[in-house]
């Protein structure tokens, strides 16, 4: 077997053992590391043949070399190098694209191409794919958890729903069960979904080299189909037939340790059970919970092998996924999903000859559903909105009410005769959630004193803080 192909087999069998809570995540890093260094020695191997056979074949050294039998046994596929710089060598010849490095194919690329693409049409490289796991995976956390079945045709999964009647029993020596087990299924269609990306370019896209032309793509058209595909895992979990139940969904005011402690309760099936959310989400909501006794629900993360997962809330992993919206956290077991890759992400080429737009296109094929409708619990955090109300309602000085102006944000009030008005205590009521000042000092009722000998400025903060209303206050002594 060709060692490149080993080693991206192993490659994807790491990716599976890390699902395990039993692996050994220090030792799979340092094997993967290995791995991909000895991957690209082996491309850097091959393009130094590859140079050399240009060399011998254009008789650029030394003295011309004749009856050269060099047989390249090779076996190429996608994980091929040779393929990769085909692969966007032709995209970029069809599309017009100019690479300085050239578009035409070396001959072992045209084979690599050839080979490659007979029965399958023009995949992306698995380098890319690779890559592309890199640049995007906190927008695509929940994909990069779930198994993903490569089955060309549409299928159903069945379902077991329900024991109706009968189950597993005692029985004495030599009889039977007497209780026959009635069980209830359904099935989940997985049809596939058309997921699509397309961008035009109306000038000459010129790149240094076939590096940068897949990073152009990657940024602008794969990594966007996969955080689609991440996306269609949410959108599904809520579908009107096959999503979660009611039951399961959660709509508070703010997050508090018993409606975390409900999701989990709710949430049923086999594998790990993990929390998902965005980063604001997070450190705004989860971290700051409490349980009854005040410690923190949320403890930060020492994992070093999965830079997503963040923290735990109780036994869940805490795992950053940024294509979540605002205060949503979803919570479930990613293993109780079933999703389906008919066609893997491929990028096709055209040009409009009427305009001269070179036209990328990005397209795959996908489906999931959950295969259980509590295997997963939503929780929306739909916060008090903040008052924007900033009024002085009430104000006093000992037994001397005020008299409240609104319409030209005055305060008038009457102290007795004799009253020393160079360090008063005002009682007032303000909008709930405002905060009073008096030249920058927050002011609490009753308690700070200020000098009204001359008239004094109460500045009134609104709890959105979206304004400032200011009222001014003359205290006047009675005549004696």
């Amino acid at each position: 077997m060709d060692r490149m192909k080993e080693i991206l087999e192993r490659i994807a069998a790491i990716e599976v053992e890390l699902r395990s809570e039993d692996s050994d995540p220090d030792a799979l890093k340092a094997e993967y590391d290995g791995l991909k260094a000895e991957m690209k020695g082996i491309e850097d191997k091959a393009e130094t043949r590859k140079k050399l056979l240009d060399d011998v074949a254009h008789e650029r050294k030394g003295t011309p070399v004749t009856n050269i039998n060099i047989v390249d046994e090779r076996t190429f596929d996608s994980g091929s190098p040779e393929y990769r710089s085909a692969f966007y060598k032709t995209l970029a010849k069809k599309s017009g694209v100019v690479i300085k490095s050239g578009t035409e194919l070396s001959d072992i690329e045209q084979r690599a191409y050839t080979h490659t693409t007979a029965n399958t049409g023009a995949v992306v490289p698995l380098n890319t794919t690779n890559r592309i796991k890199e640049l995007v995976s906190s927008w695509t956390t929940l994909l990069d958890d779930v198994v993903i079945d490569k089955f060309v045709q549409q299928y159903e999964v069945p379902r077991h729903t329900a024991i109706a009647a009968g189950d597993a029993a005692i029985a004495s020596e030599g009889s039977a069960n007497e209780s026959d087990e009635q069980d209830t299924f359904d099935t989940i269609p997985l049809a596939g979904q058309d997921i699509v990306k397309h961008i035009e370019v109306t000038e000459n896209l010129i790149l240094q080299s076939i590096d940068a032309f897949e990073d152009w793509i990657v940024r602008h058209i794969i990594q966007r189909i996969y955080h689609r595909m991440n996306l269609t895992i949410y959108a599904e979990l809520e579908d009107a037939v096959y999503g979660i139940k009611a039951a399961n969904k959660f709509a508070v005011a703010a997050l508090t340790e018993a409606t975390v402690r409900s999701a989990l309760a709710a949430i049923k099936g086999d594998g790990i059970t993990k929390i998902y959310a965005n980063q604001a989400t997070i450190y705004d909501a989860i971290a700051g919970v409490q349980d009854t006794t005040g410690r923190p629900l949320f403890l930060q993360s020492t994992y070093s092998d999965d830079p997503l997962v963040v923290g735990r809330a109780y036994s869940a992993q805490v795992k950053l996924d940024d294509s979540i919206a605002d205060n949503i956290i979803w919570v479930g077991k990613p293993g109780e999903i079933a999703a389906n890759e008919f066609e893997a992400p491929n990028v096709m080429t055209n040009i409009d000859v009427k305009t001269r737009k070179r036209i990328f296109g990005g397209f795959a094929k996908f489906d999931t559903l959950p295969m259980r409708d509590d295997c997963f619990a939503k929780i929306t955090i739909t916060p008090t909105p903040l008052s924007s109300l900033a009024k002085i309602t009430a104000f006093s000085i000992g037994e001397a009410v005020g008299v409240v102006t609104e319409g030209d944000k005055t305060i008038a009030i009457t102290v007795p005769n004799g009253t020393a008005v160079n360090a008063l205590e005002a009682v007032f009521t303000a909008s709930e959630g405002a905060s009073v000042f008096v030249g920058g000092v927050k002011q609490v009722s009753g308690t700070t004193a200020n000098n009204f000998t001359s008239s004094v400025v109460y500045t009134v903060v609104p709890e959105d803080d979206s304004k400032t209303v200011s009222y001014t206050v003359t205290v006047t002594e009675a005549q004696g």
